[in-house]
């Protein structure tokens, strides 16, 4: 099986401008989507 690095730019979200529901909102998507890869065994958060 193939391996890929994923790399995040962290965004201070003050600059976006987001409400606390919006903010909220996006959070919660992306732990989903971070929740869907675990579950599916294709995401590794730790490199040993």
């Amino acid at each position: 099986m193939k391996e890929f690095m994923m790399i995040f730019v962290v965004v201070d979200y003050a600059d976006l401008g987001l409400s606390p529901e919006e903010l909220q909102s996006r959070m919660g998507k992306w732990f989903a989507w971070g929740n869907k890869w675990k579950k599916q065994e294709s995401f590794v958060t730790e490199i040993h």
